[in-house]
């Protein structure tokens, strides 16, 4: 399709954060003040990193033909050609003759260089360099004239060597100006990642995806809390064919299998062709870590430089430690799939965290079908302290997924946590009288004077409600006494 004019925005990529400040960007957003592409401009040299599906190709080339639009020179170049091939070559034939013209005149040119990450994966791990140094060595004298911004996926960017690199390539560069060789920022690129799409994006794009009835599409992404799970165009976009296909958008388990499903193909061709992975390997490596970063409270995952730096503060997964059967190459390939986001400096996380949460449920799931005892799974997930039984708080999200799967640990909930079993996960999943015995001895405890920790939105309520819950919901809202709380509960539940 052709380019949708969105106007994205990008934010400063940040080395080091700490764990808190993690959780709230990926869940709100960074908060910190965003950039344009003029912005980016300003600076001689610049970086974009993104995750798969996140647009990047796809800006560079709608920038390359804006700058052009409004006079200016402009150029776009992908990097795997620039590897192999002379500038000359790499380009567009057709703008062969303009780069002759341009290296000859006193003009200003931008360079956008894609796809560095691809060039690594077709060609060798010193693709980059040679890109870089065939780009210089071509440019000649007219290098002080020219503007080089870069893009490269998160998850194959590696922030010392690459970082180095594209820092000896702009010293080889002369200096554009006496005030930025007087000041000596000139080899201090610009490193930024896109920003997610916020809801006005969505629905532009999502117009321009052929979805007729948009408000009614932006009312369901919001009931079912699903805006948060299409912050990149490629979200959008099988967002919108699903909509379009049924005109709803199901259950979230069924949402949810079908979205991981489509983020762990590979989406580039030239990757394709190299993937070691199969979909039920990747499915089962992704469950896996997923269980770790749960179980290890982590919110990160190491890519592989991250074992050679010092001084982070950041609990990481290891990867090869919680992937032990696993080749370099299939972690790799599996890091590389649009389920994960940049998280910090060499590390990657999940696109969402209801996404690890549900995988996780997977995981422990899969070990309880193979024949690993209940108790075992169960230890993890429920603590017994002074004969009192609770769910451990930091496992709760995952204990909601689980209830629908393991009937055992339906049962304990029950009693134990039935808020968890009700309002976490997908309660659509659960049988009705199930939900009405955990109804029954939820609202018990909340007329002896409990009340629930949580926020329950009204996308937890329609999960839980069924017209088999209205003789319930009547017998319950009569009763004497009812607290305020369950007669708050079962006029929002009657009220989907």
């Amino acid at each position: 399709m052709e380019h949708v004019p969105l106007e994205r925005l990008f934010e400063h990529f940040t080395e080091d954060e700490d764990l808190e400040a993690l959780i709230a960007r990926a869940t709100y957003g960074s908060g910190t003040p965003q950039i344009s592409w003029a912005k980016i401009l300003e600076h001689r040299f610049a970086v974009v990193l993104g995750e798969a599906g996140c647009g990047k190709t796809s800006e560079f080339q709608a920038q390359t033909r804006h700058l052009k639009d409004t006079g200016r020179i402009a150029f776009f170049v992908r990097a795997e050609d620039l590897a192999l091939e002379n500038l000359q070559n790499a380009i567009d034939p057709d703008e062969a003759v303009q780069l002759d013209a341009w290296k000859q005149g006193d003009a200003e040119a931008v360079f956008l260089l894609d796809a560095v990450d691809e060039a690594k994966v077709t060609q060798q791990a010193n693709a980059f360099e040679r890109s870089l140094r065939r780009l210089r060595r071509d440019l000649g004298a007219a290098c002080s004239r020219a503007r080089v911004v870069v893009s490269c996926r998160i998850s194959d960017w590696r922030h010392q060597t690459d970082l180095d690199t594209f820092k000896g390539f702009i010293e080889g560069f002369s200096p554009s100006s006496a005030a930025e060789a007087k000041g000596g920022k000139q080899c201090e690129p610009l490193i930024v990642t896109l920003a997610r799409l916020d809801l006005p994006r969505i629905r532009v794009f999502a117009s321009a995806l052929d979805v007729d009835d948009i408000d009614s599409f932006i009312k369901a992404l919001e009931e079912q809390d699903l805006d948060r799970l299409s912050g990149r165009p490629l979200d959008v976009e099988w967002l919108a064919s699903h909509w379009r296909k049924y005109r709803s958008f199901g259950t979230i388990t069924e949402i949810l299998e079908a979205n991981i499903a489509d983020k762990l193909r590979e989406r580039s061709d030239l990757r394709i062709r190299y993937d070691p992975l199969s979909l039920e390997r990747a499915r089962e490596g992704v469950e896996a870590l997923a269980a770790a970063t749960v179980l290890g409270k982590a919110f990160a995952i190491a890519l592989p430089e991250e074992a050679s730096l010092s001084g982070l503060t950041l609990r990481v997964v290891q990867p090869h430690r919680a992937l032990p059967a696993w080749t370099e190459p299939e972690i790799n390939a599996l890091l590389n799939r649009p389920i994960f986001d940049q998280a910090s400096r060499c590390r990657v996380r999940f696109h969402h965290r209801t996404t690890q949460e549900y995988l996780a449920a997977g995981w422990f799931n899969r070990q309880y079908a193979s024949g690993v005892p209940y108790r075992s799974i169960r230890d993890l997930l429920i603590r017994e302290v002074f004969g009192a039984t609770y769910p451990v708080p930091s496992m709760i999200p995952v204990l909601g997924w689980l209830a629908s799967k393991i009937p055992p640990l339906r049962s304990e909930l029950r009693a134990s946590g039935p808020g968890v079993m009700l309002f976490f996960g997908d309660a659509s999943q659960i049988p009705v009288e199930e939900r009405d015995a955990a109804l029954r001895h939820l609202t018990s405890e909340l007329s002896g004077g409990k009340r629930l920790p949580w926020i329950i939105e009204d996308s937890d309520y329609k999960r839980l409600a069924d017209p088999r819950l209205s003789p319930l919901i009547l017998e319950l809202l009569s009763s004497e006494p009812s607290s305020d709380e369950t007669c708050r509960m079962m006029l929002r539940l009657a009220g989907c």
